[in-house]
């Protein structure tokens, strides 16, 4: 799916290299088919480059408790998230509960030595990440990040 987006960006690149603005036309001149293929070409490019994930992997350990533990951009020094995708894994020893984005107090849980995995396949979709174990349970958990 990227080498596709890779692709027809690299396509649209060459679109609008190749494009040649009329050196004639003024601002009172109505815009013509190719300053609209233009700008609709620009438009294409400048969004499929931010859904494009940046490849960025890194992992975090994080300890969760009874008290709902929040991920964002107060704990990434100021930056939002901007996270594609995360792996959640529970080592334990108690289960854990999480959410992406909002609280939704989830039914499910991740058992010790489980995974679950968010992935938007979208730059920026996760934004915050809720995590929180049953009263009085703790237990450490691994994430495994795609920016």
């Amino acid at each position: 799916m990227v080498a596709g987006i890779a692709l027809a960006l690299g396509a649209v690149a060459i679109a609008l290299h190749l494009f040649n603005r009329d050196a004639t036309q003024t601002d009172e001149t109505p815009p013509s088919n190719d300053d609209i293929t233009f700008t609709i070409l620009k438009e294409i490019r400048d969004d499929a480059r931010m859904q494009i994930p940046v490849g960025e992997v890194y992992d975090r350990q994080v300890v969760v408790s009874s008290a709902v533990t929040l991920l964002d951009a107060s704990v990434n020094d100021g930056r939002p998230l901007n996270w594609s995708s995360v792996d959640i894994v529970n080592k334990g020893p108690d289960p854990i509960y999480a959410c992406v984005n909002e609280w939704l107090d989830p039914q499910a849980s991740i058992l010790m030595n489980q995974s679950m995995n968010f992935d938007f396949k979208k730059r920026g979709s996760i934004q915050k990440l809720y995590l929180k174990c049953d009263n009085g349970n703790t237990a450490t958990v691994d994430l495994h990040i795609l920016e």
